[in-house]
């Protein structure tokens, strides 16, 4: 199953907002923009973004470790970027109250090199935000999410309640799917390719 990466910036400053839209429009992602917490929410729910690239500071009101826990609210699957330069023991301190699901981070003094904003970008996308973290081959390694999905096949469930469950889009839950089956190493273009995938994550 084939889709365009659909990639949600939240970026109070307008060059830097330019400059992520354009770059990412270039590289072939499907793109939406936004300048504040408060739009953010509301583009998400119509955009149905794929991943949010999330400033932390985002000026006066909501930071955007406030926004990225709103967006998983309303889409667990969502993969979260914050870009930022901000030192890290300050943005470790931001990131205790955001426990949930996997995040990565990008200094804003590496946007300029597009091969790292895609691939932090495309990693996002499949819930994984370092390459070494992630055997293509370990159902140990799957996020939370992906293997409560997964579980789901597993007993049985159809896409649709499987969704129904977990209060998300039915697109929603295919993406994870998607991820899980890359993460696995297993082709997962039919849904009997999905049910051997959940049966390598249960059975072993």
């Amino acid at each position: 199953m084939d889709f365009k990466v659909k990639v949600l910036i939240v970026e109070d400053e307008q060059f830097a907002r330019s400059l992520l839209s354009n770059a990412l429009n270039g590289a072939g992602f499907e793109v939406a923009e936004t300048d504040s917490a408060s739009q953010a929410v509301k583009k998400a729910k119509n955009f149905d973004p794929d991943v949010a690239v999330v400033d932390v500071d985002l000026g006066q009101g909501p930071s955007g470790v406030d926004v990225a826990y709103r967006l998983r609210m309303h889409n667990p699957a969502v993969g979260i970027l914050f870009l930022t330069n901000v030192g890290n023991n300050y943005f470790q301190s931001l990131l205790r109250s955001f426990d949930n699901g996997p995040f990565g981070h990008l200094s804003k003094d590496r946007v300029s090199n597009l091969k790292d904003l895609t691939g932090a970008v495309y990693q996002a996308s499949r819930g994984t935000y370092d390459s070494t973290s992630v055997s293509d081959k370990d159902p140990q390694k799957l996020t939370r999410i992906q293997r409560e999905v997964m579980q789901g096949l597993y007993e049985g469930k159809s896409i649709q309640q499987i969704a129904d469950v977990r209060s998300t889009s039915v697109r929603a839950v295919n993406r994870i799917i998607q991820r899980a089956c890359e993460n696995l190493g297993v082709d997962e273009a039919t849904g009997y390719q999905r049910v051997i995938a959940a049966l390598r994550v249960f059975r072993g």
